[in-house]
Formats: C-alpha cells, sequence, structure tokens
C-alpha cells in the first residue's frame, strides 16, 4: 500500500472515533472548575485519571483492532501531560513563601523534570513527536533553556528499531532480504530520525546509505496527527483565544509528502542542482529510490552544531554560519525551494579538496512558493533590516498580520526595541529573559498570527528557528547574518524591478544599488571590528 494513501486512510478512521472524545478533554480541563486551588488541583487531577482511563476503554472499543495502538499512544500522550501538571503545582505549591533564589531554583528544576518527562515520551512515540521534539529544541528565545537542552538528544539520536522489524520494507519495496540485495549490509543503524534509520551497505561496488522508512510509521503518524487534532480543539474549547487549528493542517499537508521516499529524492536532484556550481552545499547523490528505501552515497562528516569538531577540520565555524546563512538565503529567496527541517542532525560538515562544504540530509519536506509571495517577505525584511517601521507595518499587513511589532520579533527572535533600534547587536541575556517572559504573556497573540499567515510562512518561520540554533552553537555576528539576508532580498526585489522596468537605465539603478549596499556592509564590518577592539558594541546602520 502507498504511505500516503495508508496515512490518508488511517487518518480518516481514527479522526472520526477519535473526533467524539474531544469533549471529554475539554470538560476536565483545569480552566473548567471554580473550587478551591487545594481541592481544585486534586479534583482536576483525579477527573483527568478517570479521563485517560476512560479514553483507554473507549478507544479499545471504538477503534478497530489494528488501530488500538492509537488509543494507547494517545492515553500515553494524556499521562504525560498529567504528570507535567502536577509537577508544576508541586513546583508552585513548594515555593510559597520562599526567597526569589529559592524559587527560581525550584522552577529550573520543575522545567528539567517535565522536559525529561516529554522526552521520554517523544522516544517512545516516535514520528510526528520526534518532530515536535527537534523544534523545541530550537526555541530557546521562547522556552526554558532546560527544554531546549533536553530535546537536543532526538536531533541525532531517536529511538532506533531492531533490524528484523525493517526486513519486511526491503521484501516489500524491493522483492529481497538485504543481505541479498547488497553486498554488505550493516544490520546496526548509524542514526535515526522520526520517520525512519539509515544503515551502511555497499550497493552495486559503492559504499551507500540505506535509509529505510519504519514499517508501522504511516499509521502511527496518522494516530498521532488525529490526537493533535483532539488536544488542539480541546485546548481551542476550553482557551477560546488559541487558535491551534493550522497545527493540524500543516501536519496532514506535510506527513504525506514526508512518507515518500521517491519525492525525497526528487527534492534532493532538485536542489542539488540548484547549488551544482556552489562548491560549499551539496546533497547526496541518489541511487535508487522506493516509497519507503533511499539508497543514497554515504557521506561522512561533523555535526553543523559541533564546533570543537568542525575546528578538528581546518575550518573557522564562524566561515561555516556565514555561508549556511547565504544557502539558505538563496533558498528562500531566489529559488524559492527551500529545505524545511535543517536541524543539527541534518546537516554536516566536510572537507572536499581542501574547501568546507556542508551537506543537506534528510530532503523529504521542502517548500516551494511564488515570487509574488517571495517579494512580499523579502520586502519585509528589507524593511526590518532596514529599521523602517512605517514599511514594517505595511509589509506585515500584506501577509495578513496587524500586530506588526509581534510579528518583526517571531521573525528575528529579538525584542521589539531592538529591531527598531538596535537589530545588529548580538543578543544577550537580559534581552532574551524578557523575549520570553513576553512570549509567555502573550502566547495567545503568537497563536493568532499564526493561524492568519500564508501557509509558505509557517515553514519558513520554522526553517528560522532551526538555522538559529545552528547559529547560536557556532557563534555568530548578527551584523554578518542579516547582511547576508538583505543581500539575497535586494537580489530578488532587483530582478521583479527589472522585470517591470526594462531598459539600461533600470539596470545602472540596480546595480549602484548593489554597490551601495556592498559597500555600506563592508564599511560597517570595518567599524564594528574597530569597536570591538575599543570595547564598544554595535549600533544602527543606515
Amino acid at each position: 500500500t502507498e504511505p500516503a494513501e495508508m496515512f490518508s486512510r488511517s487518518w480518516k478512521r481514527l479522526h472520526s472515533a477519535q473526533q467524539r472524545l474531544a469533549r471529554r478533554m475539554s470538560s476536565s480541563s483545569p480552566g473548567a472548575t471554580t473550587a478551591s486551588p487545594s481541592t481544585g488541583g486534586r479534583k482536576w487531577l483525579k477527573r483527568s485519571l478517570y479521563t485517560a482511563a476512560g479514553l483507554a476503554v473507549v478507544g479499545g472499543v471504538l477503534l478497530p483492532s489494528s488501530s488500538i495502538d492509537g488509543a494507547v499512544r494517545f492515553c500515553r500522550s494524556a499521562w504525560a501531560g498529567i504528570r507535567i501538571t502536577s509537577e508544576y503545582k508541586r513546583a508552585e505549591k513548594a515555593s510559597i513563601g520562599l526567597s526569589d533564589a529559592e524559587v527560581t531554583a525550584i522552577k529550573r528544576k520543575s522545567h528539567e523534570n517535565a522536559a525529561k518527562i516529554l522526552l521520554e515520551l517523544f522516544k517512545q512515540q516516535g514520528g510526528v513527536y520526534v518532530k515536535a521534539g527537534q523544534h523545541i529544541a530550537s526555541l530557546y528565545y521562547l522556552l526554558p533553556i532546560e527544554y531546549c537542552n533536553t530535546m537536543k538528544e532526538l536531533h541525532n539520536r531517536a529511538q532506533t528499531r531492531p533490524f528484523e522489524e525493517i526486513i519486511r520494507v526491503f521484501e516489500e519495496d524491493m522483492g529481497g532480504h538485504p543481505k541479498d540485495l547488497f553486498e554488505y549490509f550493516d544490520e546496526k543503524p548509524i542514526a535515526a530520525a522520526s520517520l525512519a534509520q539509515v544503515h551502511r551497505a555497499v550497493y552495486q561496488g559503492r559504499p551507500v546509505a540505506v535509509k529505510v522508512q519504519f514499517p508501522d510509521v504511516s499509521e502511527k503518524s496518522a494516530s498521532d496527527v488525529a490526537t493533535i487534532d483532539i488536544i488542539t480543539k480541546a485546548v481551542e474549547r476550553s482557551f477560546a483565544n488559541f487558535k491551534l487549528g493550522w497545527l493540524v493542517r500543516e501536519f496532514e499537508e506535510n506527513l504525506p509528502k514526508e512518507l515518500d521516499f521517491q519525492q525525497e529524492a526528487a527534492n534532493a536532484n532538485r536542489i542539488r542542482e540548484c547549488f551544482k556550481d556552489d562548491p560549499f552545499c551539496t546533497t547526496p547523490e541518489i541511487y535508487k529510490a522506493t516509497k519507503r528505501l533511499l539508497i543514497m552515497e554515504f557521506i561522512d562528516g561533523v555535526p553543523v552544531n559541533e564546533p570543537e569538531s568542525i575546528r578538528s577540520l581546518g575550518i573557522n565555524p564562524s566561515s561555516i554560519v556565514h555561508n549556511l546563512n547565504r544557502v539558505f538565503n538563496e533558498q528562500i529567496f531566489l529559488h524559492r525551494f527551500t529545505h524545511c527541517d535543517p536541524h543539527p542532525g541534518n546537516v554536516l560538515v566536510r572537507k572536499k579538496n581542501g574547501r568546507p562544504q556542508i551537506v543537506l540530509l534528510d530532503n523529504g519536506l521542502y517548500r516551494e512558493y511564488d515570487e509574488d509571495f517571495g517579494v512580499k517577505y523579502a520586502e519585509l525584511w528589507m524593511a526590518i533590516l532596514q529599521q523602517d517601521e512605517e514599511r514594517i507595518a505595511k509589509c506585515s499587513k500584506a501577509l495578513g498580520v496587524g500586530d506588526y511589532e509581534l510579528f518583526a520579533s517571531m521573525l528575528t527572535a529579538r525584542s521589539w526595541q531592538s529591531v527598531r533600534n538596535n537589530i545588529y547587536r548580538s543578543l544577550e541575556s537580559d534581552e532574551l529573559n524578557y523575549i520570553q517572559e513576553q512570549a509567555a504573556k502573550r502566547a495567545t497573540d503568537i497563536t493568532s498570527i499564526l493561524a492568519t499567515v500564508p501557509s509558505p510562512l509557517l515553514l519558513l518561520l520554522k526553517t528560522n528557528d532551526l538555522l538559529r540554533v545552528v547559529k547560536q552553537d557556532l557563534g555568530s555576528s548578527s551584523h554578518k547574518v542579516f547582511g547576508t539576508t538583505m543581500q539575497a532580498c535586494q537580489t530578488l526585489l532587483h530582478q521583479r524591478y527589472l522585470s517591470e522596468h526594462p531598459g539600461w537605465k533600470s539596470m545602472f539603478s540596480v546595480a549602484w544599488d548593489r554597490f551601495s549596499l556592498r559597500l555600506k556592509l563592508t564599511l560597517f564590518d570595518w567599524y564594528v571590528a574597530v569597536l570591538g577592539l575599543l570595547g564598544g558594541s554595535t549600533g544602527r546602520v543606515d
């Protein structure tokens, strides 16, 4: 059965059955009780336990036997939520009457414990849960650092499956046992992702990496999306201002694509063609692809977020940050075909012919969009980087967002004060703490923006988050990163201008703009270098 078709059938079946359970979730939410804090917490916990047990029983009755696992996974998620809620309730009670320092220590311990519960859940569930954990690891500007650090384990150490479980994928997709299909096949996987694991092998005389989809991932993913749908609807019923339907729509749209490895092969071939003349960027050559198997060139390298490993190759990590940012800006603004899952486990660094090179792995999730959207997005970034508030408001409105201050902060992971006055200054701890506080206070406003922006922007926001983590781990200058972004935006806007205003005068104007920008960025680099020697900090760039 085709993975995408299996996903669709399983999703419809599970959704219709599990939808009946959503009211049970919302009626047991903490917001539904008016009891005193002491008795209300115990009553809510008891109701939650009963609800989880009821879900297991009802799920076992309503769902077909092949999908009972979906009910078990649903209840496992519910139980993790109860444990995390209880952890924070205990911390709140223990904090009464303590000093600020003691309260902070208790909060950090609770964050750590809650993050470990989530990590345990994500590793058990696999699939979309691992994807969620990988994204959580990138949200250091929104979430407590304990969550981000704990979830980093999922970048390249996700749960693997025994060799015996994956044999049938080879038998069904390639008609034979791995030992018969390959000259050599290592039964022990060298890496695991959310939907598959990777083995080393030799195929037609060449060393290869073999990516094998987990045999049950299609049905489990459908069950997980149904669970997410139920939880989001329960949250929306309990807290009317939270808009989370966009999250389910994104999973429904993107998961079937990621489950089709022939689509991943097509993506890899296309992005390799886009950067065929760029020695800094490559992706493994694909030798054979089925719906659930991918045989590709084996490339050895080090993870992109390990500066010491990169230095051991004789490569300066700052050059990796600069070129990585350039490559993704070209994907976004020039090719308009973007790798939307660049977490550190999916990007390797190696040295080839004496030069540094990044290798893009896991090419299943790309987003393509038209020039009109790309121009609007580029205009917004140019307005932000030129710190032009009036244009920021206008460009945000063109993308369907009225709260331009919050929107700009979401795009840049900086406070509005920095966006307006000093975006080229490096992010410091005081600003990061302020951003985290504001994110907690304005969570409903953030979800409302995510519910209204164009669909392509949701994945680009995720891409920004994941790349931001790499830049943070390697250490980067904000002005260099933003300068590269500005040049890519300018190139797209110039292309549109020349198409609408052909002629030598327009060409001269564009050439002068490009020269002026590059001169300004070079002078600003010198200014920052001198200021650094003198112990100063960067300011505006006009």
